[in-house]
C-alpha cells in the first residue's frame, strides 16, 4: 500500500477531478483512473471472499 500511496496519481489531476464532481450531481461513489474504475467494477461483481484474496495478493508482494 505504501508504494501505491507514494507512486499514485498526480494530486493536481485528482484535485481537478474531485472539483469537477463537486460541481455537479453524481453517484455517491466516484472512482478516478481507468485502472481503479475496472477494479471497482470487479468489486461489484465478485464475491467478498475472492475480493479479499485478490487484494491480499496485490499487497503481499
Amino acid at each position: 500500500m505504501e508504494k501505491d500511496e507514494q507512486n499514485g496519481a498526480n494530486p493536481e489531476v485528482i484535485g481537478a477531478y474531485i472539483a469537477k464532481i463537486a460541481e455537479k450531481k453524481c453517484k455517491p461513489i466516484c472512482v478516478a483512473g481507468a485502472q481503479y474504475k475496472f477494479l471497482s467494477l470487479l468489486c461489484k461483481l465478485l464475491p467478498c471472499g475472492i475480493r479479499g484474496k485478490i487484494v491480499g495478493a496485490i499487497y503481499a508482494k
